[in-house]
C-alpha cells in the first residue's frame, strides 16, 4: 500500500473532506518530489481528534519520518523528521 493509499483510507474513516486535500498535498511537496512516496508504509498513526488538530506520521521503509500537521491556514503544513 501506497502512503496516499494508506492516508485515503485513514481520512475517509475520520472526515471523507480531507482525503482530497491531502493526496493533492502529498502529490505537490517537496518530499513526493524526492521519491519518498514510492516506499511502502510501514507505520501510520493518527491522532483520534485529527483533522480537527494533530497531526499524521508516516514511517517509510527507509524509517525516515514525514509528519503532517494540521493548520487552520493552510490545511497541512509537512515536515520530515530525523
Amino acid at each position: 500500500m501506497t502512503i496516499p493509499q494508506a492516508v485515503s483510507n485513514i481520512t475517509s474513516k475520520i472526515d471523507p473532506f480531507w482525503t482530497g486535500r491531502v493526496q493533492s498535498m502529498l502529490s505537490h511537496s517537496c518530499i513526493s518530489r524526492r521519491g519518498s512516496f514510492h516506499a511502502e508504509v510501514s507505520n501510520l498513526r493518527v491522532n483520534p481528534e485529527w483533522p480537527r488538530k494533530g497531526s499524521i506520521t508516516l514511517t517509510r521503509g527507509d524509517g525516515k519520518r514525514v509528519r503532517l500537521y494540521m493548520t487552520k491556514r493552510d490545511g497541512f503544513k509537512i515536515k520530515l523528521t530525523p
